[in-house]
């Protein structure tokens, strides 16, 4: 069915909506039920200090991450069940597996380590919290991000250690506030 330029897929339990054109890439479906911002808080909080502390100490704090990972764990199996649960752990465990593959990659082609074990794990709740493809996603949105300013920073500093995890974040949040769905990316192809 056509409505005003979104059609309708049924899908086995409900409805999503499939975009016509790439502005309705960022509309959410509505549902009855109204989502709890506590995730959103948490996962955009631990995004903020993890920021601050990179870019002070050049260190993600694993406390910061563990609890992030706790809360939206117990957040998760209340509102949507232990399966749900799973497929996330799933989808953060590929997200954690493709980082160190990039790392591994980086530090053989430097002949030095490319990447700190923080960003990895970093990864792994973006893949948890978002998916393993926004997580993927939140790599290019860093890097895009990180390169002019690291090439500021390498003017300015003459330092060649730069912190990822802030550019890595910033990807983050900017793809959880926009609400941007990969799926619907690659319906429109």
């Amino acid at each position: 069915r056509q409505i005003e330029g979104v059609s309708l897929v049924a899908t086995t339990t409900t409805e999503r909506l499939r975009p016509s054109s790439p502005k309705s890439l960022f509309i959410k479906s509505r549902t009855s039920r109204p989502r709890s911002p506590i995730k959103p808080i948490t996962f955009i909080s631990a995004l903020l200090i993890i920021i601050v502390s990179d870019i002070n100490y050049y260190i993600i704090p694993d406390e910061i991450l563990i609890i992030a990972f706790a809360v939206m764990s117990i957040l998760l199996i209340i509102s949507k069940g232990f399966t749900v649960f799973l497929s996330s752990l799933f989808n953060g465990a590929i997200a954690f597996i493709i980082m160190l593959l990039i790392k591994l990659m980086g530090d053989y082609l430097f002949k030095k380590e490319s990447m700190g074990g923080g960003d990895i794990k970093l990864l792994f709740l973006f893949g948890f919290s978002l998916g393993w493809e926004m997580a993927l996603l939140t790599i290019f949105l860093g890097s895009l991000i990180g390169l002019p300013v690291s090439l500021i920073i390498l003017y300015v500093k003459k330092t060649n250690i730069i912190p990822f995890g802030p550019f890595l974040s910033m990807g983050a949040m900017i793809i959880m506030l926009s609400g941007f769905d990969f799926n619907r990316l690659l319906d429109l192809i």
